[in-house]
């Protein structure tokens, strides 16, 4: 007759205090085979595979998933030593990794995909992708995060940072940073966008986008910068930073340190201007000119339009350029107006001028009309040099 050999079995798993050393058992409701390694409970297989259970929960991985609260977590996905091992009554997250999701209890919807991903994360509604990354997130929720060191510290909400070390130390809500180091430091409401766009900067409310732009130590708020290396050099760390210019083109704006609202729109328009307020250039080169000879780099309240035109000094202030040295003639069509270096054309039939002189004036070089009479105001001095004539009809 033959014999039947029939292992130790039980309903859980096994104990040392069930089987010695070398010898096996079966968890016969996990339908699972054990054995005691020298002191150690191994599983020998993997059973039937893995499967999920009754809530549609599936785990595999040391500690993985250990901590349900009976039939109260629902829908969740652990893979990995310690993979959202505090998940008590939370559901529907996916946590695969060494400690993805460790410390996730009752909240729900984190996704958390590489080693430590999310590892600190309680709050819900988090997307988590990389080594290391989002290890800052605590209770913050609503925040997408992916590349390694992204949102690396710092607690906050409502973010995405996408690319290796993206808004790595910033510590604020808001924020939306894409590529390598971007917006790194930033404070709320940012976007940024491009290779260390927004590196350093600290300030509210700027709009980054171009590689390397913006990315000096500064503490400006309200910029917008659209373009390679625009703005880059803006280094104002002060308690009442220098806020809203808007750099357009690559390399606008490139060596301006501080500055309020200035706009320049065009490649390399204002590249020279270090100081300056609220100056507006519009062109390509607008405001540096061919080879940088001549550049605004100074001036306040200037306006400078069209391709590499120049202002007539480098620090000079509210003075009005339309057009480069090739431009000779301005017209106005609707007014049959425009002027060359031979006429002023007026197509109308009247012309019309002050009857007071209210600042002094000075003739050099040129003749003058107006049609009088003309009062001259007491301290005020109209000099007409020699060689000149000034008519008043």
């Amino acid at each position: 007759m033959a014999n039947t050999i029939k292992l130790k079995r039980g309903t859980s798993t096994p104990t040392t205090s069930n089987i010695v050393d070398g010898e096996v058992a079966i968890d016969k409701t996990a339908k699972k085979l054990y054995v005691n390694d020298g002191g150690t409970i191994k599983e020998i297989g993997g059973g039937g595979g893995i499967e999920s259970d009754a809530q549609d929960n599936t785990v595999a991985g040391t500690n993985a998933g250990d901590s349900f609260d009976g039939t109260n977590a629902e829908e969740n996905t652990l893979f990995g030593k310690n993979a959202g091992t505090a998940i008590t009554s939370g559901d529907q997250s996916t946590c695969l990794g060494f400690e993805a999701g460790k410390s996730i209890s009752t909240a729900a919807r984190l996704t958390a995909i590489g080693r430590k991903a999310g590892t600190d994360v309680t709050g819900q509604n988090n997307t988590i992708v990389g080594a290391n990354t989002g290890l800052g997130i605590t209770s913050g929720t609503d925040n997408t995060v992916i590349g390694v060191g992204a949102a690396e510290t710092g607690n906050r909400s409502n973010a995405t940072a996408i690319g290796s070390g993206a808004s790595g130390s910033s510590a604020q809500s808001g924020n939306t940073a894409v590529g390598y180091n971007a917006g790194k430091n930033a404070s709320n409401n940012c976007t940024f966008l491009g290779f260390k766009a927004g590196e350093n900067a600290t300030g509210n409310s700027n709009t980054i986008i171009g590689d390397i732009a913006f990315s000096t130590a500064n503490s400006g708020n309200q910029n917008t910068v659209v373009g390679y290396e625009g703005l880059k050099s803006y280094n104002d760390t002060g308690t009442n930073p220098y806020q809203g210019s808007v750099a357009v083109g690559r390399r606008a704006l490139m060596s301006a340190t501080n500055g309020n609202h200035n706009v320049a729109v065009g490649r390399l328009s204002a590249y020279s201007v270090s100081t300056g307020d609220e100056n507006c250039f519009l062109g390509a080169l607008a405001g540096y000119g061919t080879d940088g000879t001549g550049a605004l780099t100074t001036g306040d309240n200037c306006i400078i339009i069209g391709y590499a035109a120049l202002p007539s000094a480098v620090g000079i202030d509210n003075e009005i350029t339309l057009g480069n040295s090739s431009i000779t003639k301005l017209r106005v069509p609707g007014l049959s107006f425009s002027i060359s270096a031979n006429a002023v054309t007026n197509g109308a039939a009247f012309y019309e001028n002050a009857k007071t002189v209210a600042a002094d004036y000075t003739l050099s070089g040129s003749n003058a009309m107006a049609a009088g009479p003309i009062t001259i105001n007491s301290s005020v001095t109209v000099t007409v040099s020699s060689g000149d004539t000034l008519t008043i009809v």
